[in-house]
C-alpha cells in the first residue's frame, strides 16, 4: 500500500486517512488522496450502448467525467436511495471518474497495522485490495484501477472531447 498518505504521528505510529462510504450494508474505504470531490447527485447524461453499470457522463467545471454505478459494477443487490447517494470523483486508472455510492459516512484515521490483505476468494474475482479493521467493523478497500481498467469507463473517458 505504497500510495497511502501519512497524515500525522500519533503515539509514534503514522496514521492514514480514508474516506468511508456505504454500498448496501457493506462499508468501503478509499485513500483520501484518491478522492477529488464529493458531489450531490447531478443529472447524468446516459450513453446509449454502454454497460448497465455505466450511468453516463456529467460536466464538472468544463470537464466531461464518465460516471458509473459502483453498486452495479460490483454486483451488489438493491437500489440506491437518492437522498443519501453521492458521486465520488476519484482518481482511477490515471484519470478522474465518477462513481455513484449509496452514502458517504466519514473520514477515519487508520494505523497501518490495521490494514490487512483481503481473504482469498475461491473464484479469484474479488476487487478488494485490502481490508481495514476499524471500531465499526471491517472496511473493504476496493481496487479502483482494476474496477476501471480495461472496461468501458476508460474507453469513454478517452473518447469524450475535452479530455
Amino acid at each position: 500500500m505504497q500510495s497511502l498518505e501519512r497524515i500525522s504521528e500519533q503515539e509514534d505510529e503514522p496514521r492514514l486517512q480514508f474516506l468511508v462510504f456505504q454500498m448496501g450494508i457493506q462499508n468501503f474505504a478509499l485513500e483520501i488522496h484518491r478522492v477529488k470531490e464529493i458531489l450531490r447527485n447531478k443529472d447524468v447524461t446516459p450513453l446509449p450502448g454502454s454497460h448497465d453499470y455505466m450511468e453516463g457522463a456529467i460536466e464538472v467545471r468544463g470537464k466531461i467525467i464518465p460516471v458509473f454505478d459502483l453498486r452495479k459494477r460490483l454486483g451488489i443487490a438493491g437500489t440506491i436511495e437518492p437522498q443519501y447517494s453521492r458521486i465520488l470523483l476519484v482518481t482511477a486508472a490515471r484519470r478522474i471518474v465518477g462513481m455513484i455510492v449509496d452514502a458517504v459516512q466519514r473520514v477515519v484515521a487508520v494505523s497501518p497495522g490495521d490494514i490487512q490483505p483481503p481473504p482469498e476468494v475461491p473464484s479469484g474475482g474479488s476487487y478488494a485490495v485490502a481490508v481495514v479493521k476499524s471500531e465499526s467493523g471491517l472496511l473493504v478497500i476496493p481496487d479502483l484501477d482494476a474496477i476501471v481498467m480495461g472496461h468501458q469507463v476508460v474507453r469513454l473517458d478517452q473518447a469524450l472531447p475535452g479530455n
